[in-house]
């Protein structure tokens, strides 16, 4: 039991990792990647929670944004790469499109 706080605090600090050294670089991050990572660890739900929860400060922050895709998948992106984010969903919805006939 008395594993849990650090487990959770571990959590957060990957959340702080992944945003200084992942999403203020421009990277887009899959929550699925991270929840893989997280899972191989011991105590990976305490950890988890610290994650989501530190992820979740982050978001209401307005820093970063979460978006949701069908299939469950999540990715966040910093807010100065969004623009770069939308135009790239935008390009690949109309590469799908032009790929499918009617």
């Amino acid at each position: 039991m008395f594993g849990f706080p650090k487990s959770e605090l571990k959590g957060y600090k990957i959340a702080d990792e992944c945003l200084e050294h992942g999403l203020r670089l421009g990277a887009f991050v899959k929550l699925s990647k991270m929840v893989g990572y997280i899972q191989l660890m011991p105590l990976s739900k305490a950890v988890e929670y610290g994650f989501y929860k530190r992820m979740n400060e982050i978001v209401k922050s307005g820093e970063i944004t979460c978006y949701s895709f069908q299939g469950g998948e999540q990715v966040f992106v910093h807010q100065d790469y969004k623009m770069i984010f939308q135009r790239i969903l935008t390009n690949a919805r109309n590469k799908t499109q032009e790929a499918t006939p009617d």
